[in-house]
Order: C-alpha cells, then sequence, then structure tokens
C-alpha cells in the first residue's frame, strides 16, 4: 500500500502562476519601451553618426524583431 498526502496539492498555485505571468508581462512592456525609445533615439542620427557607433538603419530596424 503506497502512502500519499492527498491533502496537499501538487505543483504551484494557480495564483503563484498568474502572479509569476503577469510579471512577466510589465517586464515585457516596459522591454518594448525602452526598445521602441532606443529605436526613436537612433532613428534621429544621421548615417554618419550611426557609422561612427558601428550600426546602420538596418540594425535599428532589427531591434524590433528581436523582442
Amino acid at each position: 500500500m503506497a502512502i500519499y498526502d492527498m491533502s496537499r496539492p501538487t505543483g504551484e498555485a494557480l495564483s503563484t502562476r498568474i502572479a509569476t505571468y503577469l510579471v512577466r508581462l510589465a517586464y515585457a512592456a516596459v522591454d518594448a519601451t525602452r526598445v521602441r525609445k532606443t529605436q526613436k533615439v537612433l532613428s534621429s542620427l544621421t548615417d554618419e553618426e550611426l557609422f561612427d557607433i558601428g550600426l546602420t538603419r538596418e540594425d535599428i530596424r532589427a531591434m524590433g524583431r528581436r523582442i
């Protein structure tokens, strides 16, 4: 006869999983906002200024696709 404690749920509680999901969602939103702000600033630079820091316009567009 196997002995199991049936009074304890297995795995994470649903509320913990929901809270974790919401925190991850908030971090993703903050990251997306930072990327958009960075893209906006870099887009305002001239091609020569971008070249000086080793970037191209395509690098700026690619930032958004990495999210």
